[in-house]
Order: structure tokens, then C-alpha cells, then sequence
């Protein structure tokens, strides 16, 4: 086993950590809402995926959370700048809280390059397709999920009305999904056009 190999090991055991301290912070803090997000279950599946080297495990989370982490990245550092976030997604962060809470939310940084330079180690990826269709899949269940155990106020995996201070009119389930296509489908593109740039050279 090399080092590299050893490294991807070590990274995916603080993923899986990473993910079951979000649920055990869920409902330690009484928030068992909290469980619903998809975010959540990345973390452990990405985490699993690093451990045993196995691509579409990572890619399945990576083309749901990509352009999430990315919009959330651009808030925080626009925060930490500007004293105020642009769209106002990462406002609780800096609100007074627990820090193990603080401490999970920052995987929103870690995930995607961590992810993307697995990838390229890792290499082995055939038909990425049907992954889409899994990623598609599991956002559509956490969206029933949501939609139907946790009260509106949360807005957990903004199934309720967009999330920061963003507003779109119109019949927001159908809007929910069709972003959720568009957001998933650019996830896709983006990402195997960045590993097949990198595993080409």
C-alpha cells in the first residue's frame, strides 16, 4: 500500500468522523431536524468512498453538493471581507453557537478538493451517467424527506422556500427540482470536464 493510498485511508476515516459527529450533534444539541440534510449523508458516503477508493461514491455526493459548496464558499469568504455575506447563507455561522456545529459546518470548504484530487489519484471511472441518476435519485428522497418531517421553519435542504435572502416567485416545488436539475447537471459537467483535463495529461 503506498502513501498516497494511506493518505486517501486517513482523509476518508475523518470524513466518516466528520459525518457521524453531524449526527450525534443533531440531536445532542435537540435538533434531530438537522439529519435531513443531504450534506449530512455526503460526508459519510464521500468518507466511505475515499477508505475503499471507490469513484462513484464519491462522484454520486460530489455532482449533489458541487455548486452547493461553491455558492457557500463565495458567502463565507465574502464574510470574512466584507463583514457581511452576499447572499446571506452563511449568516448563522457566525451567529454564537456550539462548536462542534461550527466545526462540521466547515466541511463546505474541504469536500470538493478534496474530492477532486482523490479523483484524479484514484482514476478508475466508467460510465459516470447513471451516477448522475443516483445523484438525481437521492436529492428527489431528501426532498420528500424534508418536505415531510420537518417543519418549514427549518428550511432544511431549502425544500421550503430558497435558502439566504434570495427570492424567486412562482410554484416553488417545480422551481426546487428544476434547479436541483440544473444544479446537478453542471455539477456533472464541470467536474468530468476538470478529471478528464487532469487524467488525460
Amino acid at each position: 500500500m503506498n502513501h498516497k493510498r494511506i493518505i486517501l485511508i486517513f482523509i476518508g476515516i475523518i470524513f466518516v468522523i466528520f459525518g457521524l459527529l453531524a449526527y450525534f450533534n443533531a440531536f445532542y444539541y435537540e435538533n434531530h431536524y438537522l439529519i435531513f440534510w443531504f450534506c449530512y449523508l455526503a460526508l459519510l458516503v464521500i468518507g466511505i468512498g475515499l477508505i475503499f477508493s471507490e469513484p462513484r461514491l464519491i462522484l454520486s455526493q460530489l455532482y449533489i453538493v458541487f455548486i452547493p459548496d461553491i455558492i457557500w464558499g463565495i458567502d463565507f469568504i465574502s464574510y470574512l471581507i466584507n463583514g457581511k455575506s452576499l447572499m446571506g447563507i452563511v449568516d448563522y455561522f457566525f451567529l454564537e453557537g456550539p462548536i462542534p456545529l461550527k466545526i462540521v459546518t466547515m466541511q463546505h470548504l474541504l469536500v470538493i478538493p478534496v474530492c477532486l484530487v482523490a479523483l484524479v489519484y484514484i482514476r478508475d471511472i466508467k460510465n459516470k451517467f447513471p451516477i448522475l441518476l443516483i445523484s438525481l435519485l437521492e436529492l428527489s428522497l431528501f426532498y420528500y424527506l424534508a418536505i415531510t418531517f420537518t417543519p418549514e421553519i427549518y428550511n432544511i435542504n431549502c425544500v421550503y422556500k430558497p435558502c439566504g435572502n434570495l427570492q424567486i416567485s412562482g410554484y416553488y416545488p417545480i422551481i426546487w427540482f428544476a434547479g436541483v436539475f440544473l444544479m446537478i447537471s453542471l455539477s456533472y459537467f464541470l467536474v468530468n470536464r476538470f478529471l478528464r483535463d487532469k487524467t488525460d495529461k
